[in-house]
């Protein structure tokens, strides 16, 4: 692709990793969020690895690069027939949010929220997790991380979710408290100088390990009445697209995230299914809360008061303060291809967080992929973090079908 003439129009992207100002000039393809993840101390890269069914063929690849995505101004995956018209979407399911049904519902949400929001406060000001083996330490941010993936049925989250009457999420959570218990549980047994008992508890206790978890915010077509404030926020933003397109004027694009503090629960259980229920419960107090909607808010706030470099500050403060990132998006649900090339897998992640540990979980076809993105000093095998999310599905699995068949005998 050396000559290849339609690489010549893309452009450097600028950042200030050295603390520099990044030079702006006209039609600067960044928005708000993204700038702020290219500064100092939060200069963060999506990495994604895809796996093909056949060998692969570049020069086929970089043809098709040359004469369709690069020849438009800005990537798009989108062919569109009217470029004024808002998206028409297909009817998402049910959110899963706390209903406003009663005035117990209003105070319910408004004290989970007002909990979140003294945390977050906290955690900006003082609060840090516990140093474990899976916290990073001071400029963890910079070392080599090393990329590593388990893909896992879906259908087995599936029976557990129908056996236990929970949610996928509530599921995936489950197993991931679960897998990082017995990780823990080997490496304090590594520490003490002990032999791994898998069924003999060592870990210290009251220990407080947090995730970040992100949200997205941006409207969709759905009316999501998880509070009335929701409701309003969502009606207001696509009215605000709507005219916006019809006046012809800018919007307000880019990302739209937000953020909540997920507290893991880390112990062993002598009842596997029990990881799942305090998922459920955690993820159900989260999502009868506004607390995505606040730190977006907040950060808006920094943001436009003190400039990106405060922003970012602000942004490093609470991620430092926590032990890992944890995402989980649903992926395509049909076999998609790349010019030509049937993708067997897909594991996308993160690098340059100021954690040691990030767990990105997305799901492709039949499959449940668990990407590890982990800084080699503090987790040197996170190869055995993903024997043991594998192996804690397969008790969870065991012992919810085993549970589900005593119910129906």
């Amino acid at each position: 692709m050396d000559s290849s003439q339609g690489l010549n129009s893309l452009k450097q992207i600028k950042t200030s990793t050295k603390g520099g100002e990044i030079c702006m000039e006209k039609e600067q393809p960044l928005s708000p969020m993204a700038r702020l993840f290219h500064e100092p101390g939060s200069n963060v890269y999506i990495v994604s690895m895809m796996g093909c069914k056949t060998k692969i063929k570049p020069d086929v690849i970089k043809e098709s690069l040359v004469n369709s995505i690069l020849r438009h101004p800005r990537f798009s995956s989108l062919q569109t027939s009217d470029l004024n018209a808002i998206p028409t979407l297909a009817v998402s399911k049910d959110s899963g949010y706390i209903k406003i049904t009663s005035f117990w519902s209003i105070l319910e949400v408004f004290w989970n929220s007002l909990v979140a929001v003294m945390m977050f406060v906290f955690t900006v000001l003082f609060l840090k997790d516990t140093e474990t083996p899976l916290k990073g330490s001071l400029g963890v941010e910079n070392r080599p991380r090393r990329f590593v993936s388990r893909s896992v049925s879906l259908a087995d989250i599936k029976a557990v979710k129908n056996a236990m009457n929970v949610t996928l999420n509530d599921v995936v959570l489950g197993v991931t408290q679960a897998g990082l218990s017995c990780y823990l549980n080997r490496r304090y047994s590594k520490i003490k100088g002990l032999d791994y008992n898998s069924k003999k508890d060592v870990i210290p206790k009251n220990i407080r390990l947090r995730a970040t978890f992100f949200f997205n915010l941006r409207a969709t077509t759905r009316i999501d009445v998880s509070s009335v404030f929701c409701l309003c926020v969502h009606f207001l933003v696509r009215q605000t697209l709507v005219e916006k397109m019809k006046t012809g004027k800018m919007g307000q694009w880019g990302n739209k995230i937000g953020y909540v503090l997920l507290p893991f629960t880390i112990g062993l259980k002598s009842n596997p299914l029990d990881y799942v229920k305090e998922a459920k419960a955690v993820i159900d107090r989260k999502k009868a809360s506004l607390e995505p909607l606040y730190t977006y808010f907040v950060l808006y706030v920094v943001l436009k008061l003190f400039g990106m470099k405060a922003a970012g500050k602000l942004n490093h403060k609470v991620f430092f303060n926590t032990t890992l990132w944890f995402t989980n998006v649903p992926g395509p649900q049909e076999e998609v291809t790349f010019y030509g090339h049937d993708i067997a897998y897909m594991a996308p992640s993160c690098y340059g967080q100021p954690n040691a540990l990030m767990i990105h979980i997305v799901s492709y076809i039949d499959k449940l992929t668990f990407v590890i993105s982990a800084d080699e000093e503090t987790i040197p095998d996170p190869q055995q973090l993903c024997d043991d999310l594998e192996e804690s599905l397969d008790l969870i699995k065991s012992s919810a079908l085993g549970t589900e068949s005593a119910k129906n005998k």
